[in-house]
């Protein structure tokens, strides 16, 4: 009875802190971004990361050796070239450069991402280093022929975060040192508002039965997206709540970004097949230099 008691006590929160929430919900108020430093969390997420069903997390390996063909044709690296690979994950792009030659260094906050990422390097002896670090903290010196920021990460930081960031990138290049940014298309984020359940047996929140409620907002004063998640352990009846931002930009407001942190945008292209970009194209991947003094 008293495990009843404590089940029904949860519930009757979790009640409470939906019929609570903030609705409308503001990016970056009413919630901001994932626990990637947290350990379970950060761990679950490294099962996505290397799931080759779904591009949820990371993409296919077939995939990522074309766009690392595609960072090769753009970036015009020599073999002693040092790249650093910004929100790096587990590690699957800097791999790939390692084994093309390359000396890596990839930067990322979750730990367990990061300990895949360094067991891969050791076990197949690649030249790469990995460090677990907030990249808006990160401070590197000039060391870096190329950067390289991809999947959208970018997007995933408020705009201060991401001039920030961007000052870093610009601080670890050498003059005229190589940025390559994957970006997304303002065009092509979902601004309707939108809600949906799911009940399963485990997921990325956590390794229990599961009710996840999502609703999803749109501010055109913020230009940013939010989702929200409302997950309930279905055996505690406990409720967690995360979130996830996505900040939205015109090609102009990319420019004036790389601009103000002191890189040069040299081209645009509507995806890693080199076409130039268009309001069609999902991602634009924006190719930049350090500006020599």
């Amino acid at each position: 009875m008293e495990e009843d008691s404590v089940f029904a006590a949860n519930v009757r929160a979790a009640l409470a802190m939906l019929r609570e929430r903030q609705v409308p919900a503001v990016p970056w108020i009413d919630g901001q971004n994932l626990p990637w430093d947290e350990p379970a969390f950060s761990q679950r997420m490294l099962r996505e990361h290397l799931d080759q069903t779904h591009a949820a997390a990371s993409r296919p390996l077939d995939e990522i050796l074309g766009h690392v063909d595609g960072l090769e044709r753009e970036l015009d690296l020599s073999s002693e070239s040092r790249i650093l690979d910004v929100t790096c994950g587990p590690g699957l792009y800097s791999h790939e450069l390692a084994r093309r030659g390359y000396r890596v260094t990839g930067v990322d906050f979750a730990p367990a991402a990061i300990g895949y990422a360094r067991e891969k390097a050791a076990e197949e002896g690649l030249n790469c280093t990995f460090v677990q670090q907030d990249v808006r903290r990160m401070d590197f010196s000039e060391e870096f022929e190329a950067v390289v920021l991809l999947y959208g990460q970018l997007n995933t930081f408020t705009k201060d975060d991401a001039a920030g960031l961007l000052r870093g990138v610009a601080r670890a290049l050498v003059p005229g040192g190589r940025f390559i940014a994957e970006v997304h298309n303002i065009e092509h984020i979902d601004k309707e508002p939108y809600t949906d359940w799911e009940v399963t047996q485990s997921g990325l929140f956590g390794d229990y039965p599961q009710l996840c409620l999502r609703e999803q907002f749109w501010s055109e004063e913020v230009q940013a997206a939010l989702d929200r998640y409302y997950v309930l352990n279905m055996e505690t009846g406990k409720m967690q709540e995360y979130a996830v931002c996505e900040q939205g930009y015109t090609l102009d407001g990319y420019r004036a970004l790389l601009t103000q942190a002191g890189l040069k945008l040299n081209r645009v292209y509507g995806g890693w097949d080199g076409h130039p970009a268009s309001e069609d194209d999902e991602w634009f991947i924006l190719s930049s230099e350090r500006r020599r003094s």
